[in-house]
């Protein structure tokens, strides 16, 4: 929990749990999967399904670790590393509590390698264009957006624009909202006609300040100051 809110990513925990019970079933309609899912569902909560596979278990301790708070969190972060040493989210959850910059980037890239490991190359080069959709590519995708993060926050814009860029290549729907943050590394190393092609990519975030900060200031670097009538 964070300033005693829940953390959203606590809820991949029932996803999945849904996602594994519809797996195991087959349906003829709509209707009678959603007939069945609220038969599940009685009394507000889904049959327990315990774990069976050490990353499995090792990710049901990190949803606990979500849920939690202080030194307990750190424990149930590295006690899931020590099931499996895949568990991206593990590293994610360290790495997010550290306050040495280094270090952080250090176990994102553990979390990436974990994600890289679990996920196989086949299936990140078969699933590119909807990654997000697919709730066992969000431990990788989040060590990749903190490593990113990471790297931006001690001024290493160019390396941190390439982890932006291919998670955009991964998941142009952009659920986690990296191009705006994109956008921010390319305006700062002055790639000037990436931003223009970003700026393209996304029209529909025109309106937003940052997008029209963004055309302002290219076309200033490269018209100068506009005329006045």
């Amino acid at each position: 929990m964070k300033g005693g809110m829940p953390d959203r990513r606590v809820m991949e925990q029932q996803m999945a749990q849904i996602q594994q019970l519809l797996e195991e079933q087959e349906f003829s309609s709509e209707e009678e999967m959603n007939q069945f899912l609220q038969a599940q569902m009685k009394g507000g909560k889904l049959p327990t399904q315990e774990p069976s596979t050490p990353l499995e278990k090792a990710q049901s301790l990190v949803h606990q670790a979500f849920d939690a708070r202080g030194r307990r969190q750190l424990l149930l972060a590295r006690e899931a590393l020590k099931v499996s040493e895949d568990c991206a989210d593990a590293y994610v959850i360290l790495a997010e509590r550290t306050s040495d910059m280094q270090k952080a980037c250090d176990l994102y890239r553990k979390g990436i390698l974990a994600g890289e490991r679990t996920l196989g190359q086949e299936f990140i080069k078969k699933e590119a264009g909807h990654f997000w959709g697919l709730l066992q590519t969000r431990p990788y995708m989040r060590a990749r957006l903190g490593l990113a993060q990471s790297l931006e926050a001690m001024d290493s814009y160019a390396e941190a624009a390439e982890h932006y860029r291919e998670m955009l290549r991964l998941n142009p729907n952009d659920n986690q909202g990296v191009r705006d943050i994109l956008l921010r590394c390319l305006l700062m190393n002055e790639q000037d006609q990436e931003v223009e092609s970003l700026l393209n990519k996304y029209k529909s975030d025109k309106g937003m300040a940052l997008w029209s900060y963004a055309k302002a200031l290219v076309s200033f670097r490269r018209h100068g100051e506009s005329k006045r009538n």
